[in-house]
């Protein structure tokens, strides 16, 4: 269902935003000296710099972690937890004031994209009869 795409999709690209975020502040913690480290992972098996473990580093893994970067992280998820649940509460309350009518609902309620359809259906059969 939609619904459901939609919770997965915004939950992906929120982990997205939040792993980008934590790296760029990683990348200028590294230029301008380095918060102390929380922890280091030593297998070799999962440095975030080789695969398979590089391809979730866009999402915020890494295999070494510092105060700044758990600070980002949590920081950076509450703010678009926050802003996400602002969003949804204004679009219900935008639903209350000017409520849709979906009973008579059948999918095709927009005429003029009927009508080009069929404008570039009748278009197509013509010119097949023509060129046979």
């Amino acid at each position: 269902s939609k619904f459901w795409l939609a919770i997965v999709m915004s939950g992906l690209t929120l982990f997205l935003s939040v792993g980008l975020f934590v790296g760029g502040a990683h990348e200028f913690e590294e230029v301008w000296g380095e918060t102390q480290k929380v922890y280091v992972i030593e297998n070799p098996n999962a440095s975030s710099k080789t695969l398979p473990m590089a391809i979730l580093k866009p999402f915020g893994y890494s295999s070494s972690r510092t105060v700044l970067q758990i600070c980002c992280f949590w920081i950076w998820l509450a703010l678009g937890c926050l802003l996400h649940f602002r969003k949804w509460r204004i679009t219900q309350q935008l639903n209350e004031l000017y409520p849709i009518d979906n009973e008579n609902d059948d999918g095709d309620n927009d005429q003029e994209a009927n009508d080009a359809e069929k404008a570039v259906e009748d278009t197509a059969r013509d010119s097949k009869l023509e060129v046979g």
